[in-house]
């Protein structure tokens, strides 16, 4: 859940609201098993370190849901910070449910109480570390963003020679 809570601290220094007053939770999550190797994580060069292997555990995907009592700004300046948010730090958001944005007014004092859910996906990846607390494939691990390495050198290349410069198709009557 860690885009709820970056977008929750986001709503908090935007707004200067006390912590007191803003509510999240994670509600209707499902989690989707994956087990899928992510290949080497290479120490940088010049670095004494092993290699380690990464691995996308599963995704998560939850409708992270905020309330904040007594709100006292306009809807529709709340409604921007949360749409200026997904747009800079949740980009990649195909296939997810718009923001469903449920403002409700609280008559007597001017200010309004805000319930706002939105759908997020997590991928849930994980380093090798011996200091790690989650067991799994015989190693521990730890959550963290998994880092492909590009391939800097080509070892090895197979391959078969059909004719030089020849196109099967190409001006042979095919």
């Amino acid at each position: 859940m860690r885009k709820l809570a970056a977008l929750v601290g986001h709503i908090l220094e935007a707004t200067g609201l006390p912590p007191e007053q803003v509510f999240a939770y994670a509600d209707q999550g499902d989690l989707y098993p994956l087990g899928r190797d992510r290949g080497p994580l290479r120490p940088e060069p010049g670095e004494d370190a092993p290699v380690l292997r990464q691995v996308e555990l599963g995704t998560f995907r939850y409708d992270g849901v905020i309330q904040i009592e007594r709100y006292p700004g306009a809807g529709h300046d709340f409604a921007a910070l949360i749409t200026t948010w997904l747009i800079e730090c949740d980009p990649a958001r195909d296939g997810l449910a718009d923001p469903a944005l449920d403002i409700e007014l609280n008559i007597r004092g001017g200010d309004c109480d805000v319930q706002v859910a939105i759908e997020f996906e997590e991928r849930l990846e994980a380093v090798e570390d011996p200091a790690g607390n989650i067991p799994f494939d015989g190693t521990r691990w730890s959550l963290a963003s998994v880092t492909i390495t590009p391939a800097t050198t080509l070892t090895a290349l197979a391959a078969v020679n059909t004719g030089a410069g020849h196109i099967p198709g190409k001006g042979d009557g095919r």
